[in-house]
């Protein structure tokens, strides 16, 4: 997926702002339907950023029945007694500063998926973290919005274990962040298999879901699919697009958001001319 979590506000990004807020007035609301299944992702989650993720919470909250991923990942029906659709909270990388997205989760008593980097995880207990993000993970940050020494550390071992206390959910989004399309067998089951078994050995949590790292069509080759579908319940890709609650697909569409986007430029990317352009 090629986002623009962390470039700079430029004029694409006005444009969207002003098209998100026109369009949610003019066609009063979303095209979702009740029957389906949005689900969105997140990365970076900095302390400063804390009010306007807690404005994204509650415009989501009013227009969306917002979903607790256990109820997915256990195969739960999908219980929605109101008119919106369901919509679940992911967040990928295992930022440490998603720990302030959990605390302003908490006030709304929601509960989010957080996908899991090994390696990271690892390279943070050794005081390494940074220097492993911006090499492995993201290359390219913005110091406007991320500057603290947990904008780029892994939440611990221990920090997972209370986050799944609290209700989430944990799954694997590698073993390093650097899976690829190219990569041979025993790479992919390092990659795949051994961050599944790495997760569940240091929680005692099972992690029964997957979530390819950067763009799904260049991280993950036929073999990687097989594997991932022999180890896990779900996958959860960069693949733009909502699922059905009637029958949930293995392979999880999901739309991308940021905790530093306006309110503005989340409705554009959860809109009509959005989805239509891309073609869901």
């Amino acid at each position: 997926m090629v986002i623009e979590t962390y470039q700079n506000k430029n004029l694409a990004y006005y444009i969207k702002l002003i098209l998100g807020l026109v369009e949610f007035i003019l066609l009063n609301g979303f095209h979702w339907k009740k029957d389906e299944l949005i689900v969105l992702n997140l990365h970076s989650t900095p302390k400063k950023l804390q009010d306007n993720f807690d404005i994204h919470l509650r415009f989501l909250q009013k227009n969306f029945n917002i979903i607790n991923p256990s109820v997915l990942l256990d195969h739960k029906p999908i219980v929605n007694n109101s008119k919106k659709p369901s919509l679940l909270l992911t967040f990928d990388d295992g930022l440490k500063n998603n720990l302030y997205a959990v605390e302003t989760l908490k006030k709304y008593n929601l509960q989010a998926l957080f996908f899991i980097v090994p390696k990271f995880v690892e390279s943070s207990l050794k005081k390494d973290g940074r220097q492993y993000y911006l090499d492995n993970i993201r290359p390219v940050v913005n110091p406007k919005f991320d500057h603290e020494s947990e904008d780029f550390e892994s939440v611990s071992w221990d920090e997972i274990k209370e986050l799944v206390d609290a209700g989430n959910s944990i799954g694997s989004h590698t073993m390093s962040h650097l899976l690829s399309a190219d990569m041979l067998e025993a790479e992919l089951q390092y990659e795949i298999v051994e961050s599944k078994k790495h997760i569940e050995e240091k929680t005692g949590f099972k992690a029964v879901s997957f979530c390819s790292p950067n763009n799904t069509v260049l991280s993950v080759s036929s073999e990687a699919e097989k594997i991932i579908d022999t180890n896990y319940k779900f996958h959860f890709t960069t693949y733009h697009g909502s699922n059905s609650t009637k029958k949930i697909p293995r392979k999880i569409k999901r739309i991308n958001i940021e905790s530093f986007w306006d309110l503005g430029v989340v409705k554009f990317a959860l809109g009509r001319i959005q989805n239509r352009r891309i073609g869901v």
